[in-house]
């Protein structure tokens, strides 16, 4: 499977998806014009890792900024991975924040909440 590398952009956050060296990062800042043009290429990826995923799959989340819509589509991935954990794939989520960064801790306790998939959720710098 071919990995799947998008660098930082000013409006979108690094994507690092390789099956390979069992890297799954999404990092950065998510304002996107177009949040589903820019995310659909990482959901179909996903869809097809999971096909034939890892043993163990650690999906990790380092936002400094996201804007409602990007926060709906990391929601949207999240369901997908919780979906194929149910069928019975080891899948973790780390959700790291800057220190001080009370925004992106709480949105990552929400999303702990409200999810039934493993959370790590971790402050150190971006």
């Amino acid at each position: 499977m071919e990995p799947l590398i998008i660098k930082e952009t000013s409006n979108t956050p690094e994507v690092t998806l390789n099956k390979n060296s069992n890297k799954f990062e999404i990092t950065g800042t998510s304002v996107p014009e177009n949040v589903m043009f820019f995310y659909n290429q990482v959901i179909d990826w996903f869809r097809n890792y999971f096909e034939d995923p890892n043993e163990k799959t650690n999906i990790v989340f380092s936002f400094n900024y996201l804007n409602t819509s990007s926060t709906k589509i990391i929601s949207d991935l999240i369901r997908i991975a919780e979906n194929f954990r149910n069928q019975g794939i080891d899948i973790l989520i780390t959700w790291c924040y800057e220190y001080e960064d009370t925004e992106m801790k709480e949105l990552g306790e929400e999303m702990a909440e409200n999810f039934k998939i493993p959370f790590d959720i971790i402050r150190g710098d971006l």
